[in-house]
Parts: structure tokens; sequence; C-alpha cells
């Protein structure tokens, strides 16, 4: 895993998944089948979102072996366990928002977003945070403030898939 700081609090980890890890859980969300999310203002894709201790515990283990210091006068301690999948097929897209924040009780909620790309042989589907674009690569890892603004493209060929988490934080 490589990590790189971006501005604006957007950290870049590359190598986070392996290409056998996403292809899985393409594979399985598949299996359990997408459905429409309702959003339809906002994003046109489709979701499955399921929750599992295992893999908040797995994805906590990976992100503690970075040096990830992240600042705000939070604390991270965990990911949320509750996990979305997404699917964005041609045309589709997650047009220009903020992440809403998972609140646990008064002193534990979610402040920063984690989004892993599972595939990467799309064209369009870029995350977009003002003057930054992402380009999507199988296996990497984005990590940012939920109030940051930013947007998903939109599909213009292939299909995108997506895991997006929460990091949860105690507050100071």
């Amino acid at each position: 895993m490589l990590l790189d700081k971006i501005t604006k609090g957007i950290w870049l980890i590359s190598e986070f998944w392996d290409e056998e890890v996403c292809d899985a859980f393409i594979n399985e969300t598949n299996n359990i089948g997408y459905r429409s999310d309702n959003s339809e203002l906002l994003r046109t894709n489709s979701v499955v979102k399921f929750e599992t201790q295992e893999l908040s515990n797995i994805i906590w283990e990976q992100l503690t072996e970075l040096d990830l210091t992240i600042v705000d006068s939070v604390t991270p301690i965990g990911i949320n366990t509750w996990f979305r999948f997404y699917k964005y097929l041609p045309g589709q897209e997650f047009k220009r928002h903020k992440d809403c924040s998972f609140h646990k009780d008064e002193f534990e909620r979610s402040y920063y977003s984690l989004l892993i790309y599972l595939n990467d042989n799309f064209e369009g589907g870029e995350t977009i945070f003002d003057e930054i674009v992402l380009q999507p690569k199988r296996g990497t890892a984005v990590i940012f403030p939920h109030h940051l603004m930013h947007s998903g493209s939109k599909i213009i060929s292939g299909v995108k898939y997506i895991l997006r988490a929460d990091i949860m934080c105690i507050f100071k």
C-alpha cells in the first residue's frame, strides 16, 4: 500500500486491495443483487447495502498499518459496520454533494468517507473535488472529510463498481 496525501485533506491509498479481492466483492454483490437507491435527484446508480463487523475489522486493520495522521480535532477509532456497494451503468452519475455522517452517540460519529474503487475498466466515472479529479484505479482507496463537496462523473462506457464506508471518530 502506498499512501499519498492530496490537498484539502484528501488521502489516496494505492494498492489498498488487490485484483482478487476487488473481483470477489464485484461477484458477491452482483450475486446479492443491486437495486435502485431511490435518490435520483443526486444519483442514478444502484446499491447493495449490508452490515458486517468482519469487513469493518479487516479494513481498519489495513488502515492502521499506514501513517495516517488525520487532523480536525477528531480521533479515528474504526470503520462503521454498514457498507454500501455502488454500481454505475453508462449514463449514471452521482451529482455534486457532501456525504452524510453516521451518529452512533454524542461522542462517536463518522467524519471521513472511504471509497474503494473495485474496478477501472470503464470510461468516465471520475471522482471530482472542485479542481481535483481522481481517475478511479482498481484497488485504490480514497479518504476525505464528509464535508468536502464532490461528485462522480457520468459513466460513458463500461460499468463502475465502488465501495463506500465511513471512518468512525471520537470528537474531543
